[in-house]
């Protein structure tokens, strides 16, 4: 399942300008565009998507919308449009439904950057923090089990963590945020 695209035909990165960010970025942010430098390749020029999010499961659906029929847009292969697709909602559900678990009226915030052949993505929220400040392992579940004794759950983090690459999470003062990379062909 590990797709690492090829390097940059010149060499030289193609990182995104990052627009309203402070001059001193976070070393999250820094080792996140320093990994990714080795795996850009020339591809569609840069776009960038960002939505403020009402926590809702179904305003992340209609944000999930826009991204699909964007990135379609943009010619994503199927493929890679269903995984970066399952790796939102994971991503979005989660905060909607464990950071304001406490129903309260709360929004997220999703930035993705595509430069070349790479979705850049950044969620942030002000929800109750992640247990032990990390995200969860995400360990595969036994299915070789009778129908019946299926989990309902447990699969999402799991998914995460197989379909993105430097995954991360950190909180800063209120706010969570967790960021990741996923490479992206584009379809002829």
């Amino acid at each position: 399942m590990e797709r690492r695209p090829p390097p940059n035909a010149s060499g030289e990165p193609d990182l995104p300008p990052d627009r309203g960010r402070a001059q001193d970025a976070s070393d999250q942010d820094q080792a996140l565009r320093a990994g990714l430098r080795k795996h850009l390749t020339v591809g569609i020029p840069h776009h960038s998507f960002r939505e403020r999010i009402a926590a809702r499961p179904e305003e992340v659906r209609r944000a999930l919308i826009q991204v699909v029929t964007h990135l379609s847009d943009l010619h994503v292969e199927a493929e890679d449009l269903a995984e970066i697709e399952v790796v939102l909602a994971e991503s979005l559900n989660n905060v909607v439904e464990h950071a304001y678990a406490n129903g309260t009226e709360n929004f997220l915030i999703m930035k993705l950057d595509l430069t070349s052949n790479l979705l850049i993505c950044r969620i942030e929220d002000t929800g109750t923090p992640m247990p032990n400040l990390a995200p969860p392992k995400g360990v595969p579940l036994d299915l070789e089990v009778d129908l019946h004794d299926l989990p309902e759950g447990g699969f999402g983090w799991f998914l995460i963590r197989q379909l993105t690459h430097d995954l991360r999470y950190d909180r800063q003062g209120e706010c969570n945020r967790l960021t990741f990379w996923m490479p992206f062909r584009l379809s002829t």
